[in-house]
């Protein structure tokens, strides 16, 4: 349906109303059906186009108004920047008139008197410490020589040990010999007894021998007993040697945890910056006139001038450190979140450094910053261009999901620093020189490669103006509260094929959201806490502790291996030691056999007993001899010993006057810098003095300038407020015409569907009238005696459909032309509301067209 044939029914149902038309009563067929446009009385129809062509506008003014706020809020912080300026040149100002009314003649001539005075001290200052110095060098080499002797008792009680030890081991051998001699004397008594009693008492022989085989049982058992304490022996000489062991395994693990918390503390601490860069560094991050664009330059100029020196120094400190790169591998683009949070606090410990050489305060690692920083990582498109700048749209969609202030054309980065650095370790090259990396391919690295790729890229963002000019990372950094990293990788051709990079996204959020300042995104409970990094120089000691308790250890449990062997020894010997019950079962046989020839075993008999005895008191006195040795060396180690204390206690006061002298040096040495300080302030009071009239007149121009500053900054934030406001205006106007024209444009869909059906039931009742219409005339011509003439009786009484239409379309024309409708909003009568022309005639029509059917039903 076109919009003519709309605004045509519209008019017709309103001239019904308006003009007070009523049809008279007709029959049907005398119905006049032709329509008529009336298109010179009709408004402009709302369009789905214009509706999203106001959609758009008010959108589009959204955006403006945000960034009129960011602009406005941007010179608020100007304008109060610019006022504590003002009020700090005024103080100057004060201060250098109080200077300047101090500046006498006398109190000149006082303070260029009181230099010489000051210079005098610092020479008896420095003379105290040379004297000082000399003290430390005389107690330190006395502690030298008392850690010396230290040295020398310890070695003396440990070869006492071994004496100790050595004689012990005689003294169980020598016994073992005369106990050993003690039973062959025992057998040669045996033996003389035997022969005797063969002599004396034929008839007793076989008793005798039979005692004999008591004995030789005895001595069997004893045997057995032996055997069981030998055995015992070896098992206790066996568990000794496991403990052994046990230690060396305990040592084992100590010095390799010693040895992980060394190459953990070999990484950088610090950023090193020249006093001159760090100054100039300052002043253009927090001093530098941000609305004189010439002044701000120069001072870019300036740090950069100043970077090349500073940055060897850095660079020299870095080399000093060299990553491990034995150690566990992790894989880059898959790091555990506790190492991913460690690694964004080594990054904050970094920056911190440079926030504190800069006089600004610390920041924090948050935990919704790491999964900030995550989300940005999980977003950059694989294999990102590492020379393409930052994703926006990666960016802007992770700032979206954290519920933070976000870009909707992803045109404004305001979150992330990135840097893209290499891990050397990361891949190899053939002979030609080419790199054997292949895109795809995994990428490792050890924490102390992370660490030093880190260390690297804080470094890089603080010296980064000779490359671009600019120092926005580390501005940044400076400035805002917290941080979170992530790290992906991507890679880059150079013309000797793919090298993998890394891209550190280091996300920094800000306390407040940037386009509602009352929205807080930090919280504090989530901060992790401030990083500790191992001392370097504490983390070696330790390691050579715990690598010499390693080496003793492994002697001691080869000692105690050695025992063991020993005692093992003298158990297998007594195993196989043969048994003597046989040898005197036999000997009782033989006894018995060899009777005549008992004389002369009696006197063989006797002759080795003497022979026995002799050599068995030959034994035990060598016996004796071991023991008293065995002595000599126990009383040898208690006084070794005793002089080990001893030692100990001298090294002890030894190394108690050294920290004392060294306190008293650094007294001393302190004593030179306030004297040298003395020196300079008194120059700098004498130079005040004398500058103080030429330094006020420079406090007044400064603080001139300032105030002209503050008077331009107070200006822009004006212009800044005028424009939010014009487009907070412009916004609820936008707003208002489309909510108007969306709603005109939803009433003429509805319309036209009412307008279809109402259509489609009057062309329904219009047949049926037709078909009543034809059978009235059909019984007319039947019934001749009540004739009509139909014809006149519709003249009179018919009004023309067209007709209607016309003074339909004129009243249209007129309420249009009252209410001064525009193209998309009109106000309705008397309750002040906004609708548009369109709706108001369409509620009419409706009103209006039921009206008209209710009146040619009955017809």
């Amino acid at each position: 349906m076109n919009s003519k044939k709309i605004i045509s029914s519209v008019s017709l149902a309103t001239a019904v109303l308006a003009t007070g038309i009523i049809s008279q009563e007709a029959h049907a067929d005398s119905v006049d059906t032709t329509t008529t446009t009336a298109s010179q009385a009709q408004p402009q129809l709302v369009t789905a186009e214009q509706v999203a062509s106001a959609k758009a506008t008010f959108e589009n003014n959204q955006e403006a108004q945000a960034q009129a706020q960011s602009v406005a809020d941007s010179k608020k912080q100007a304008l109060d920047t610019a006022k504590a300026n003002t009020t700090t040149a005024q103080d100057a100002v004060a201060k250098a008139e109080t200077a300047a009314a101090s500046a006498t003649d006398t109190n000149i001539q006082v303070a260029k008197e009181a230099i010489p005075t000051a210079e005098t001290k610092v020479q008896s200052a420095k003379e105290a410490v040379e004297t000082a110095k000399t003290d430390v060098t005389t107690k330190e080499a006395s502690q030298s020589q008392a850690q010396e002797a230290v040295n020398k008792a310890q070695g003396n009680v440990n070869q006492a040990q071994e004496a100790v030890d050595e004689a012990t081991q005689i003294q169980s051998e020598k016994q073992a010999v005369v106990d050993k001699s003690a039973k062959e004397v025992e057998v040669a008594k045996q033996g003389v007894t035997n022969a005797q009693a063969t002599l004396a008492e034929k008839t007793s022989k076989v008793s005798q021998a039979k005692q004999s085989v008591e004995t030789a049982k005895q001595n069997d058992a004893k045997l057995d007993a032996d055997i069981k304490a030998a055995d015992i022996n070896a098992e206790k000489a066996y568990q000794t040697a496991q403990v052994a062991k046990s230690d060396v395994d305990a040592a084992k693990t100590k010095a390799d945890e010693t040895a992980q918390v060394l190459r953990d503390a070999n990484h950088p601490t610090h950023i090193v910056m020249s006093d001159e860069f760090k100054q100039n560094l300052k002043y253009l991050l927090f001093e530098a006139p941000t609305n004189n664009m010439a002044a701000l330059s120069a001072a870019v100029d300036k740090v950069i001038q100043s970077e090349a020196e500073s940055s060897k120094l850095n660079d020299a400190y870095f080399d000093t450190f060299t990553p491990d790169t034995t150690g566990v591998k992790y894989d880059v683009e898959h790091l555990p979140i506790e190492l991913q949070t460690e690694l964004s606090q080594y990054m904050a410990y970094l920056v911190n450094d440079v926030r504190a050489q800069l006089g600004q305060p610390k920041l924090v690692v948050n935990t919704d910053a790491i999964k900030f920083a995550s989300l940005v990582a999980e977003k950059y498109a694989k294999n990102h261009d590492p020379f393409s700048g930052h994703d926006m749209k990666a960016v802007n969609e992770a700032a979206k999901e954290m519920g933070y202030w976000y870009s909707k054309n992803n045109t404004i980065n305001s979150y992330e620093n990135m840097a893209g650095d290499i891990i050397k370790s990361s891949y190899q090259i053939d002979d030609n020189a080419n790199s054997l990396y292949k895109v795809g391919d995994k990428v490792e690295a050890t924490k102390s490669e992370l660490y030093q790729l880190i260390a690297d890229n804080v470094a890089g963002f603080v010296y980064e103006g000779e490359m671009n000019g600019s120092y926005g990372h580390v501005g940044s950094l400076v400035k805002q509260p917290s941080l979170g990293l992530a790290i992906t990788l991507t890679h880059t051709d150079q013309g000797f094929g793919d090298i993998p990079m890394t891209e550190t996204h280091v996300l920094l959020v800000p306390e407040h959201d940037y386009a509602n300042y009352d929205k807080k995104l930090l919280d504090s409970s989530k901060n992790v806490p401030d990083f500790v990094i191992p001392d370097k120089q504490a983390a070696e000691v330790a390691d050579r502790a715990a690598q010499a308790a390693l080496v003793t250890a492994t002697a001691q449990a080869q000692a105690a291996q050695t025992r063991f062997e020993q005692a093992k020894a003298v158990y297998d010997a007594l195993v196989a030691t043969p048994r003597q019950t046989a040898d005197a079962e036999a000997k009782l046989a033989t006894a018995k056999t060899e009777l005549a020839n008992a004389q002369a075993a009696l006197e063989t008999a006797e002759s080795t007993l003497a022979t026995v005895t002799a050599s068995h008191a030959d034994k035990v006195a060598a016996l004796d001899m071991a023991k008293t040795a065995r002595d000599e060396a126990v009383n040898a180690l208690t006084a070794a010993q005793n002089k080990l204390d001893v030692a100990n206690q001298e090294l002890a006061q030894r190394k108690t006057a050294t920290t004392l002298a060294k306190e008293k040096l650094a007294e001393l040495e302190q004593a030179v810098k306030d004297a040298e300080q003395a020196v300079i302030d008194a120059k700098a009071t004498y130079e005040q003095l004398v500058k103080a009239k030429a330094n006020l007149e420079t406090a007044r121009q400064a603080y001139a300038k300032v105030v002209a500053a503050q008077d331009a900054a107070q200006v822009a934030y004006d212009k800044a407020i005028v424009a939010l406001t014009n487009a907070k205006a412009q916004t609820a106007l936008s707003g208002t015409k489309y909510t108007n024209l969306k709603a005109a444009y939803d009433a003429r869909i509805a319309y036209e569907a009412a307008q279809r059906k109402a259509k489609e039931e009057a062309l329904r009742r219009q047949a049926e009238r037709d078909a009543k219409a034809k059978q009235v005339r059909q019984d007319v011509n039947s019934t001749q005696n009540n004739r009509v003439n139909s014809n006149t009786y519709v003249g009179v009484h018919t009004t023309s459909f067209a007709a209607a239409q016309v003074a339909t379309a004129e009243a249209t024309q007129a309420v249009v032309n009252r209410r001064g409708t525009t193209d998309y909003q009109a106000p309705l009568p008397q309750t002040g509301e906004t609708d548009t022309a369109v709706y108001l005639l369409a509620g009419l029509g409706i009103l209006g067209l039921a009206g008209v059917t209710a009146r040619k039903r009955r017809g």
